[in-house]
């Protein structure tokens, strides 16, 4: 692609010729330096086709500074040191041949400008009145209401959103309103007493903490708008999208959303989770298609060079308790016996961070409790697949082996596949 038959619309003063040196002049590289209003792109400039070197969009780019040379050398040339996040491949696991995504790693590098003083204090006075500041579509959105719980995870969750995740949304002007919970359940009874003209002032709905904040929030929409509809279903219930900021023991949510972003969700999670949320939008929803499976679509979506924030629809399953009448959402799992056990007693080992798991683990196999239950299900027929509605879903389940051996002992014995139909209403 030609620097002047790029489709996106320079600035007057947003093409400057330079040269990409290291930071003691080892080597130097004539470059051509592009400024866009999304970014900055680089081109070797000895190259006639104009090949991409460097692709550094508004929200990776970081500083943009002078390097202060030795008085001899000011007059021969000008030294600028740019520091932005770089997207470095992934590589699949060996064993698991999962494709881990991009990884956003912090790198610097120097422009040399032989010009006038004059062409160097213009190129950095753009990007640093363009590209690091705020721009009038962010500055008019919507602001992201963020509920953080200080209890999540090893209790860091305030102190990283404070030094990885508000210095990105500050530096490019992402309005937002923090609410630190107080308790477990006040995110969800917020949620639950705010009037829809209030939830739906927000851009989205955010959770700096593990999958817990994330249940409470789903139920607590859900729950706000059943209420609210008082079983007028003329009446539409808000919308509003839901995030994720990792910072608890347990983050299957966060993990899964860069996964699908395509970016790594087992280094820097919570960067890459604030990079994605740092994106214009969500300004569509996007339905995933049955034909892009699990490996194929982060694997091509690492091969962009920006990335755009959608909403996208996400499966869950209504509990109800029978006795009660007590209806929960969820979006990941449901336990019971030994596998919710683990989880109850992880409580008292929060300090660890994520080693709670492992050792309430050990602590229930040294003291495992046994729970009797009576499972009842659906005899499954292939006939009935054929007339499947798009409310109704059927999933597998392998009795006597669905949790840990030993932890649930059922009347129903013997290793044998069923299926059981679930059905709800939209």
């Amino acid at each position: 692609m030609d620097l002047n038959d790029s489709e996106t619309e320079l600035h007057t003063e947003g093409t400057f010729n330079a040269c990409l040196a290291t930071r003691f002049n080892q080597q130097r590289i004539p470059i051509r330096v592009g400024l866009t209003n999304s970014g900055m792109h680089i081109f070797l400039d000895s190259d006639l086709r104009g090949s991409t070197v460097i692709d550094i969009s508004r929200e990776q780019l970081l500083t943009c500074n002078w390097v202060n040379l030795p008085f001899w050398r000011r007059h021969s040339y000008k030294l600028v040191k740019l520091t932005y996040l770089q997207k470095v491949n992934g590589e699949p696991k060996k064993k698991r041949q999962l494709l881990t995504g991009l990884t956003l790693v912090q790198k610097s590098i120097y422009l040399e400008f032989s010009v006038p003083g004059s062409k160097v204090e213009s190129f950095v006075r753009n990007v640093q009145q363009t590209l690091m500041v705020a721009t009038p579509t962010l500055a008019s959105q919507k602001p992201y209401l963020i509920f953080i719980n200080p209890r999540s995870g090893p209790g860091a969750a305030e102190s990283q959103f404070r030094n990885t995740v508000a210095p990105l949304f500050s530096r490019l002007g992402i309005p937002y309103v923090v609410i630190k919970t107080l308790y477990a359940g006040h995110a969800e009874d917020w949620i639950n007493a705010c009037p829809d003209v209030t939830l739906a002032s927000y851009r989205a709905v955010i959770a700096v903490s593990g999958d817990g904040l994330v249940y409470e929030v789903i139920n607590g929409l859900a729950h706000s708008a059943a209420s609210r509809r008082n079983g007028d279903w003329d009446q539409k219930p808000v919308l509003i999208p839901i995030g994720v900021l990792p910072a608890g023991g347990g983050n299957a949510t966060a993990a899964a959303i860069c996964y699908y972003s395509g970016l790594s969700f087992e280094k820097n999670c919570l960067l890459h989770s604030a990079f994605v949320l740092s994106h214009h939008g969500p300004q569509q929803t996007r339905t995933l298609s049955t034909s892009e499976s699990q490996t194929d679509l982060p694997r091509r979506l690492c091969g962009l060079s920006t990335l755009t924030l959608t909403a996208h629809p996400i499966d869950a399953f209504l509990m109800e308790n029978l006795q009660t009448g007590l209806t929960r959402y969820g979006i990941l799992s449901v336990t019971w016996g030994g596998a919710a056990e683990i989880d109850i007693h992880s409580e008292w080992f929060r300090f660890l961070g994520n080693a709670r798991f492992t050792v309430a683990s050990l602590f229930s196999f040294i003291r495992p409790r046994y729970h009797r239950a009576t499972v009842f299900y659906l005899p499954f027929s292939s006939q009935q697949c054929k007339h499947q509605t798009e409310t109704q879903v059927c999933f597998h389940a392998l009795l006597m082996t669905l949790i840990f051996v030993g932890s649930l002992r059922t009347e129903i014995y013997g290793k044998q596949y069923c299926k059981i139909q679930c059905v709800y209403e939209c």
